[in-house]
């Protein structure tokens, strides 16, 4: 169980590292042999993207919340300036140009999802709130201010069956309606939350905290899980579609590290080092893939065939493509059969 003595413990340990730490040089996030082996694709999809001037010296913070709107361009955050808009295309250089909001926290950034098609934000900055967005990360509108400890958005997800809003606070999670604006605290874990996914059906909430990540029931935040020691968890995804590692979780490590969580046993996997800050995941809904940010850049992890993250499609099986292809093709032969038998029959 987390208790609050432990998770304080953490965060003075945090903020400790934070004010002491030193300016890390740039590195590469690079696939480890095991993951390689397991089928996961790592990309590049954004570099040089600026550390904010006045940042923490140990590289926090660049790009931080990230998810792609319902016309599938990419809106992501970079901590102290704002809100940017791209085209979802790996192998990009960062552009200025492409700030569509000045919209940022005072808390090491805001997090953002997808629920039916709209953005949404927790912003800590602005009184621990859950904010809409525009589709371009506008500010649109205020949507929930939770009673106490406030969505300090580090982490946000949606619930993928119901729709609704999971986002940490500085005493754990909160499940909010975004169309009501009703919010409940469904995790009391006596200190803050960070990364915050769940699982395909909605039934477990995760998130990292004290080294560790865990899972607690999304109804009654009874904890159901806890994975091995990690050192520094973040931003976590869950895995979805027909791989045989559907369910499991992706952990993205402050220490430049990815890690892949077995759902039963709790037991890691390091699939990606060399990295420089991990912080935020993100959804990728165009393909399936996982956005995971780092000091200055931006990657893209792929799962491989018939595999996705929850939130967003699974990539279907070369041989379901091939079904779907036969299938439309099946669709278009029985139209124009129907279409030249009436020909013949008004004849």
């Amino acid at each position: 169980m987390v208790t609050r003595a432990k998770l304080m413990t953490v965060l003075v340990g945090a903020s400790l590292g934070i004010m002491s730490g030193s300016t890390p040089s740039r590195a590469d996030l690079v696939l480890t042999a095991a993951g390689t082996t397991d089928g996961f694709t790592l990309a590049s999809f954004m570099t040089g993207i600026p550390a904010t001037s006045g940042t923490p010296s140990n590289g926090c913070c660049g790009p931080l919340g990230i998810a792609t709107n319902s016309a599938g361009q990419v809106v992501f955050q970079v901590y102290g300036v704002g809100n940017f808009m791209v085209s979802d295309v790996n192998g990009q250089t960062f552009n200025p140009a492409t700030q569509t909001s000045s919209l940022t926290s005072t808390s090491y950034g805001m997090a953002i999802t997808n629920s039916g098609g709209t953005l949404y934000t927790g912003n800590d900055g602005a009184g621990g709130v859950l904010q809409k967005l525009n589709s371009n990360g506008t500010l649109n509108s205020t949507v929930a201010t939770t009673p106490s400890s406030g969505i300090a958005g580090h982490g946000i997800t949606t619930n993928p069956v119901s729709g609704n809003i999971f986002a940490s606070s500085y005493n754990g999670i909160w499940n909010i309606n975004p169309t009501t604006g009703a919010a409940t605290q469904v995790v009391n874990s006596g200190g803050a939350v960070d990364g915050v996914s769940m699982s395909a059906d909605g039934k477990i909430v995760y998130g990292a905290a004290n080294g560790y990540v865990y899972g607690w029931n999304s109804s009654t935040g009874a904890q159901v899980f806890v994975s091995q020691y990690l050192g520094s968890p973040d931003g976590t995804g869950v895995i979805t579609g027909s791989s045989k590692y559907a369910g499991d979780i992706i952990s993205n490590d402050n220490d430049g590290t990815v890690w892949l969580i077995d759902s039963t046993t709790g037991i890691a996997t390091e699939i990606a080092s060399g990295g420089t800050r991990g912080d935020y995941v993100g959804l990728d809904g165009n393909n399936g893939n996982l956005f995971l940010t780092q000091t200055n850049e931006i990657f893209t992890l792929g799962c491989g065939q018939g595999c996705g993250f929850v939130g967003t499609p699974a990539v279907p099986e070369p041989s379901t493509w091939a079904m779907l292809i036969l299938g439309f093709a099946g669709v278009g032969f029985m139209a124009y059969r129907r279409k030249s038998m009436a020909a013949l029959m008004a004849a």
